[in-house]
């Protein structure tokens, strides 16, 4: 379980680095926080539509990522801000419908 979390954590931090690396937004910082604003909404509307597969102990969400297209738009560090927000959405949301897992705050990185 210590490795998970390790090794979530590794990543987490490599993301971090390159989003830093990248760090200019490609679009105009207004267009940068509409099309966030929208892709949140949306992305959020979507949450209650994935399909939730459980397997054991551990459960798999599948559904749809507004990630790809807005990192065609934002670049590496907006669609680190954005998966950012949203999963800590995600997060408050299933602590707030007590559907979270015992390690969810670790998943979420």
């Amino acid at each position: 379980m210590i490795k998970t979390r390790i090794f979530s954590l590794i990543i987490f931090i490599f993301a971090l680095i390159i989003a830093l690396y990248s760090m200019p937004i490609r679009t105009d910082i207004t267009i940068f926080y509409k099309a966030l604003f929208i892709y949140l909404l949306f992305s959020c509307l979507y949450q209650h539509l994935r399909v939730v597969n459980k397997s054991g102990s551990a459960s798999i969400d599948y559904g749809i990522s507004y990630s790809l297209s807005f990192g065609m738009m934002a670049g590496p560090f907006g669609v680190f801000i954005f998966e950012t927000i949203y999963r800590i959405i995600v997060f408050a949301h299933k602590k707030w419908t007590k559907t979270a897992d015992p390690d969810e705050l670790y998943h979420t990185f």
